[in-house]
């Protein structure tokens, strides 16, 4: 965090704090706050406006300048971003590693060249999946 010396009018304005026992974000994980369907990563947390950000507790979003402002000491940090919800991320278990740091489904195949997961028994294709737990 840093100080911010001058006011600045440009300061978004945010919803209040999310829920992290929202149904709607599914299961974020502990601490982390229900941000737009979203999951941030902070306690408590303001949601911004711009569906996609999320600032400390009792800070304000500055989406001009990337920052989350707290107006009563004067202290910024940058901006979180929220991620998609916890229950997204499939489960390691039931992928297999491509070799290059992605995963697919164990019944597809890999094709590392344009990061794609295929089946050789019927036709379709879906992208590589970057994460899971």
């Amino acid at each position: 965090t840093g100080d911010v010396t001058s006011s600045t009018g440009d300061v978004t304005s945010s919803t209040g704090g999310g829920n992290a026992d929202s149904s709607e974000c599914g299961s974020c994980g502990e601490g982390d706050t229900c941000c737009n369907n979203q999951c941030c990563p902070q306690s408590n947390a303001v949601c911004c406006n711009d569906g996609v950000s999320c600032c400390p507790h009792q800070f304000e979003c500055d989406l001009s300048r990337g920052l989350c402002i707290q107006r009563s000491t004067g202290l910024f940090e940058p901006i979180s971003k929220t991620s998609r919800k916890h229950q997204d991320v499939p489960a390691c278990e039931s992928l297999k590693p491509c070799g290059n740091g992605s995963f697919c489904p164990k019944d597809l195949e890999c094709l590392n060249l344009f990061k794609l997961c295929y089946s050789t028994q019927r036709e379709g294709h879906q992208n590589m999946i970057d994460d899971c737990e």
